[in-house]
């Protein structure tokens, strides 16, 4: 790769170095090393971002800097009466691929963990393609009824846009994150964020989400509770 002008490198995540074992690879995987060579200057999308960047390969701090992303929510028409594809039922909404680090079946356990979350709420997930079948079996294993899954797995941003204004609150368990977009967006629509303490999330959601453990399925459950008991807590976290 020969350089013409000066390259600069945008850095999202170091997933593929962290979970290596999940991508078939051994522990020296380092994926970027050539094009981080080659940058003059590093974006990275989260301090977080930065630090694992740093661990894991040799780089002069100096050319590196955090910026953090913005959304494109401002370009899309916002109609906060409109229902996204007539859905009429209260829901939860997850944002994103499911595999790996996503820690997406979690969410699955909270539901079943408590009688009132499960019989008032379905679960409302945009993005990360068609329910597999493999996905499907743990579902099934985990004695979940699949309707109260609703499955959004090709659209676009004005449905994911309708979605997050007529969601109850945006749950979002990953393990690792190197920004974690899902949570910015679901701010800027003004709903509520449950979600991981690990990574780069306190960073970006501060202290306008409920954060626990993401192994915790009981604080979890408790945190989602909380925000349907408590008015003040609810609009405090929208405001």
């Amino acid at each position: 790769l020969e350089k013409i002008k000066p390259l600069v490198v945008t850095v999202h995540d170091l997933t593929h170095e962290i979970y290596h074992q999940e991508y078939g690879k051994n522990k020296d995987f380092r994926p970027k090393a050539r094009i981080l060579d080659l940058a003059d200057f590093i974006i990275c999308v989260s301090k977080n971002t930065k630090k694992d960047l740093l661990k894991y390969y040799q780089i002069n701090e100096k050319k590196i800097k955090v910026i953090y992303h913005g959304n494109n929510f401002d370009d899309i028409k916002k109609d906060s009466k409109k229902k996204s594809n007539s859905i009429d039922f209260k829901y939860f909404l997850y944002v994103g691929g499911r595999k790996r680090y996503k820690n997406f079946f979690s969410i699955i356990d909270v539901f079943k963990k408590n009688k009132q979350i499960y019989n008032e709420f379905k679960i409302v997930c945009f993005g990360g393609g068609q329910l597999l079948n493999s996905e499907k079996k743990v579902l099934v294993e985990k004695g979940i009824d699949l309707s109260k899954i609703i499955f959004f797995p090709y659209q676009n941003d004005q449905v994911l846009f309708d979605l997050y204004k007529n969601a109850t609150a945006l749950i979002y368990p990953s393990f690792n994150e190197g920004f974690g977009m899902p949570i910015l967006e679901a701010m800027i629509c003004g709903i509520p964020v449950v979600c991981s303490d690990n990574s780069s999330l306190p960073e970006v959601a501060g202290d306008a989400a409920m954060m626990s453990d993401c192994y915790d399925v009981n604080k979890f459950t408790k945190n989602i509770l909380e925000i349907l008991s408590n008015n003040e807590l609810y609009f405090s976290m929208v405001n």
